[in-house]
């Protein structure tokens, strides 16, 4: 009895790796690419309102009232942005102008 329920457990072991980790990974690259794409859809000009930065660093500013979490991590904006200063990005395309309000400093993130 006792080998039947080890052979049982192997038995679902080995399907949840050939299904689960297969789906898993599918869905996390998905969600990646979906995200990606909706960042690169942006289009905003103005005068960052506010800003919130989530535990990992990655902003949400709100622009003229709308939010933008911007979660491109290549883009390593850790806590550059501020009430006040401005900020430019163009629809389909992944770079960032920041204009810093105290200094008038222009910082571009690709």
């Amino acid at each position: 009895m006792a080998d039947k329920i080890r052979i049982m457990n192997r038995a679902q072991s080995i399907k949840f790796l050939l299904f689960g980790v297969p789906i898993f990974l599918g869905l996390t690259v998905l969600f990646s690419v979906r995200e990606r794409l909706i960042e690169k859809n942006y289009q905003f000009k103005g005068i960052i309102d506010s800003v919130a930065y989530s535990i990992n660093g990655s902003p949400d500013v709100f622009i003229n009232g709308k939010k933008y979490a911007l979660t491109y991590n290549i883009w390593n904006l850790t806590r550059k942005m501020a009430k006040g200063d401005s900020l430019i990005k163009r629809k389909n395309q992944m770079i960032l102008k920041l204009v810093k309000k105290q200094s008038g400093e222009t910082i571009y993130f690709k």
